[in-house]
């Protein structure tokens, strides 16, 4: 069967269920285990098809089948209503049978006349739920009633657009909710999102995968956990944010400012700033022509250092509007530079310019090869990368290279890429003292930076010991390349 699995988790036993937390969550007896339900049980459903109301739909089980993941268990459900079309938002509607919580719905396939879905155990949910609640203290808010089937928005960015994804509540109990039915953002364990009640607009019917049509309404809580088969979440806690500014404008000097909120997730951050740059762009360049470059200064305010952390590059537009990280140069820098000191930075604030550039100046690395076929160690040799510019236009660099004296094989191999794919240094920043310094010297994206093994006498790290070698360029580089020469003995 052709079912779209969001992320497949590892059901735990059935002993899990019984000695679930009753300290956290309500009494055993509200729930009902895998090893009670027999094929052709009916039972019910809670989910919001329109408004904040949940409303009931009938299921009946077809059976338990074994997930993509081994040693995993679903519920397998026939829907019993014929109109009714399952899709996204309706993940963590709660499936109940003779009155007991058997688990939620999780995963459906994408086909607008199918009529299956799978439901993950209520076993394995609250197994993320005890994690979750480990990790916490204190008492929640006073807060308006939150029911089972209640659709909820969890934000990562807020203000003048909204990004994040939406869903449906499981189980409600102590302060605490599960909802979802498996992760929301893939970035598993520990996370602060904050929570937003939201509003179903409809159900909008597709043939590959349908979709609740919905809004945030207001934030009423914050995700503490983002588990494999669950998100936890606390009702009332409020999630810290980083403020946001961004300003876009134009060839014709027309443009637009943004005041926006995101969540403060660094591992997260290059993600976030790559769709939010995408946003903006297919907002304002829906039809952007091949020769469209974007100009992008990041300016990011870091706790304990006193002026921003400044990140300045120049890329094409069609690349940003890019949607996977694979592809997305921007997404791709981010990652780079940041996620190796990820631990050592807090972003308090930012701001963001896109400033769209008439023309273009985009090549790409065709080609690289050294001039000669074989050197000795000690010599200098010379590199020709071939770009292919814009227009036709095509031109080769040519970067001059020495084989340290001591190198011993016989293939002396170097890569060449843009300068805005290679971070400034091997080795991170000890502290947040060192960002700034060691961000600014990240190479630009109109420079070549060809890396190529150095002296072993140079550093006693291994990953410090390759040379870098900087050429500048009359356009902003795509690409990579490598070449390789023979060494022979004297």
């Amino acid at each position: 069967m052709n079912l779209t699995i969001t992320r497949m988790v590892l059901v735990v036993t059935l002993l899990t269920l019984i000695v679930s937390p009753v300290r956290l969550f309500a009494e055993t007896a509200k729930f009902i285990s895998l090893d009670e339900l027999k094929p052709g049980m009916k039972g019910k459903a809670l989910s919001v098809l329109r408004g904040t109301e949940p409303e009931s739909f009938g299921v009946e089980l077809q059976g338990i089948v074994d997930g993509p993941v081994a040693g995993s268990r679903y519920m397998l459900l026939k829907l019993r209503d014929e109109s009714l079309r399952m899709g996204s938002g309706f993940s963590g509607s709660p499936v109940y049978f003779d009155g007991r919580l058997a688990g939620a719905i999780s995963h459906m396939e994408q086909n607008l006349a199918s009529q299956m879905v799978m439901a993950v155990p209520i076993g394995s949910m609250l197994e993320d739920g005890a994690k979750g609640a480990s990790s916490i203290s204190g008492q929640s808010v006073a807060i308006k009633e939150l029911l089972p089937g209640s659709m909820i928005a969890i934000t990562q960015v807020r203000g003048d657009f909204w990004m994040g994804s939406s869903g449906t509540v499981t189980y409600v109990d102590n302060g605490l909710i599960l909802a979802f039915g498996h992760e929301n953002l893939f970035s598993g364990d520990n996370v602060q999102l904050p929570i937003h009640r939201a509003t179903v607009h409809g159900v909008i019917p597709r043939m590959d995968m349908s979709h609740k049509e919905s809004s945030p309404l207001e934030e009423i809580g914050s995700v503490i956990w983002d588990g494999k088969s669950a998100l936890v979440g606390r009702l009332g806690s409020k999630t810290p944010m980083a403020q946001l500014t961004v300003d876009y404008k134009g060839t014709t000097g027309a443009g637009r400012h943004f005041n926006l909120e995101m969540i403060n997730h660094n591992k997260m951050f290059p993600g976030i700033i790559s769709r939010i740059v995408r946003s903006v762009l297919y907002d304002h360049l829906p039809n952007s022509p091949t020769g469209s470059d974007i100009d992008i200064t990041l300016k990011i305010n870091l706790n304990g250092l006193d002026k921003p952390v400044i990140i300045n590059q120049r890329f094409s537009a069609e690349l940003l509007k890019a949607d996977t990280s694979s592809t997305n140069p921007l997404q791709m820098l981010l990652s780079g530079l940041l996620l190796p000191i990820t631990d050592k930075m807090v972003i308090s604030s930012l701001s963001m310019s896109l400033i769209e550039l008439a023309e273009t100046k985009t090549a790409r690395i065709a080609e690289t090869s050294f001039t000669r076929t074989k050197a000795s160690a000690g010599d200098t040799v010379r590199l020709l990368v071939r770009l292919n510019g814009p227009y036709g236009e095509a031109r080769n660099i040519s970067v001059p290279v020495m084989i340290p004296a001591d190198f011993s094989s016989v293939k002396f191999t170097v890569s060449v890429a843009s300068g805005r794919t290679v971070r400034p240094a091997e080795v991170s920043p000890g502290s947040v003292a060192d960002i700034a310094v060691w961000l600014a010297a990240v190479p630009r994206s109109d420079e070549l930076v060809v890396l190529a093994p150095g002296s072993v006498t140079d550093s006693d790290y291994p990953e410090a010991r390759l040379k870098r070698t900087i050429a500048r360029t009359p356009w902003n580089v795509e690409g990579s390349g490598e070449a390789s020469i023979a060494v022979v003995g004297e």
